[in-house]
């Protein structure tokens, strides 16, 4: 399957296989927001964990409980991006709300028994 770009996106195994051949401890899902992306990127994280590799999210930390919870065992480290600390600021440069991220970063120790710490 071809993107718009016409690029064939890697197979999530080969990005896997190649971080493992490479000597990486870990595969870091960045630059376009993995959320976006969230199955291929749990799909890659499957194949990476099957390898010994750790996976790590760098997020603007909007995401769902159920998108959480799916990550659990998978996504080893997430750093979120917060731009705001003020919701009227926050919405004014993001256009979206601020307490679902803050909500978002409490959740990794709400999840510890999910194998988060």
């Amino acid at each position: 399957m071809k993107g718009q770009t016409g690029a064939v996106p890697p197979r999530r195994k080969q990005i896997a296989q190649a971080a493992a051949r490479t000597g990486c401890a870990s595969i870091a899902y960045t630059y376009t927001e993995p959320t976006i992306f969230a199955e291929y990127a749990l799909d890659t994280a499957r194949e990476a964990v099957a390898l010994g590799l750790k996976n790590v999210f760098v997020s603007n930390g909007y995401m769902t409980p159920e998108l959480i919870d799916l990550m659990a065992g998978l996504i080893h480290g997430i750093n979120v991006d917060l731009k705001a600390g003020r919701g009227e600021f926050y919405h004014k440069i993001s256009g979206a709300a601020l307490e679902p991220v803050l909500n978002n970063l409490k959740a990794p120790a709400a999840c510890r028994h999910l194998g988060w710490r």
